[in-house]
């Protein structure tokens, strides 16, 4: 078995079909593009959104500044995740620590974390993939759910702004026409108060003087304040309601407020949504560009390997018009159906951890004796097999 490495890895060491998946995942549009920025691209154009995405993609694969940068960015954003799976060997407690990412819905930093990660096995880094990959069908398919509920709350806020506006007006008028009242009784108060100020002016000078003109003041002094107490009570029936009507007035406000922070909040998940939903597209595509490989009936010959992949390996070589034959190796199978097998092969793939020595010379000297091509895979896998007869049919 091969021995793991101490340390992490560059972003230029994993496999290229996560360069997608980890730039679309782990990193916003604005962050991108101040990557952009500071990395000292020499283009003479503004790029759109795909562009920079596909910029950046296309970097990953080589340790040049630019993707240096990439990599501190992400080293640094995603420090804390780090941190936490840097004791971690075990597959078993990354997959597990993957798992719990996945329940809280924060799978970003503990992507990146894991791809990197010295320990990640094979089948994780595929199980990981394929997490991420249907992550992304999925908000794909939350986006128009998403959308009809923001029409729908759109609707809504409309017509509460509507009685919003309706209500302002009409407390608006009831507010004058109180300040109006407020205003007249006010002047009421203070005839009244000039009043009272006449009538204790004559009740002095008619104090020893005729006793009818007193008695005349005297009432209609009484009914000014009569008329006055009238007001008085009018006009506190009038602020009660005025009171009402503002407890009313606020309750529309608030209503709409929560209305336009679901609003809010509506728009930014749609963004990152969309966001997410351009990485998917791009993704989606490489898959059917790869459909359009055409062996021209070649013969493949893998060498080596898990024979539990061999149904898969040979599914995709013959979709792409080839044939695929097998051999173990040397694990079972001896030197001499080797050297059958490879006369037959036009092509010769070798995973180079799944291979004993003897066959590896043995297939070497012959693929250089007849010029065959040969290809050595990193590992026994499906990624590598197909990266592999995409490179071949280029």
């Amino acid at each position: 078995m091969t021995k793991l490495r101490k340390i992490r890895k560059k972003i230029w060491d994993i496999e290229s079909a996560f360069h997608c998946s980890v730039i679309g995942t782990c990193l916003t549009l604005s962050e991108l593009r101040q990557l952009y920025q500071k990395s000292k691209f020499n283009l003479n154009k503004s790029l759109n959104d795909y562009e920079l995405h596909h910029l950046f993609v296309h970097i990953a694969d080589e340790a040049s500044y630019p993707t240096k940068k990439l990599q501190n960015f992400l080293d640094q954003k995603y420090q804390i995740n780090i941190r936490n799976l840097v004791n971690i060997s075990s597959t078993e407690e990354l997959e597990s620590c993957w798992n719990i990412s996945k329940e809280n819905g924060d799978v970003a930093g503990d992507f990146w974390a894991l791809v990197t990660h010295p320990s990640s096995s094979n089948e994780l880094l595929d199980k990981i993939y394929a997490d991420i990959h249907m992550l992304s069908h999925l908000s794909g398919a939350t986006l128009r759910l998403d959308m009809e509920t923001f029409k729908r709350l759109k609707t809504s806020h409309i017509q509460l702004q509507k009685k919003y506006n309706n209500i302002q007006t009409s407390n608006q008028k009831k507010l004058n026409d109180a300040l109006a009242k407020i205003d007249k009784l006010k002047s009421e108060l203070k005839n009244k108060n000039e009043l009272q100020t006449r009538y204790n002016s004559l009740k002095y000078k008619l104090e020893n003087s005729n006793l009818s003109q007193l008695d005349t003041l005297q009432n209609r002094l009484e009914k000014t304040n009569h008329k006055l107490k009238l007001e008085i009570e009018l006009r506190q029936h009038t602020e009660s309601e005025l009171q009402q009507e503002n407890v009313h007035y606020q309750s529309a406000i608030n209503r709409l407020k929560e209305s336009q922070i679901k609003c809010k909040q509506l728009t930014s998940q749609l963004n990152n949504i969309h966001s997410t939903s351009d990485s998917t597209l791009y993704t989606d595509s490489l898959t059917q560009e790869d459909n359009k490989i055409n062996l021209c009936g070649r013969c493949i010959l893998y060498v080596g390997g898990r024979n539990n992949l061999c149904n898969h390996f040979r599914e995709l070589v013959e979709q792409r018009n080839g044939q695929f034959i097998h051999h173990d190796g040397g694990r079972e199978e001896g030197t001499n159906r080797l050297n059958a097998t490879l006369s037959k092969a036009d092509i010769v793939l070798c995973p180079l951890n799944c291979i004993s020595h003897t066959a590896m010379h043995t297939i070497k000297k012959h693929c250089e004796s007849y010029t065959k091509p040969l290809t050595y895979l990193p590992r026994a896998s499906v990624s590598a097999f197909t990266k592999a007869l995409t490179d071949m049919a280029v």
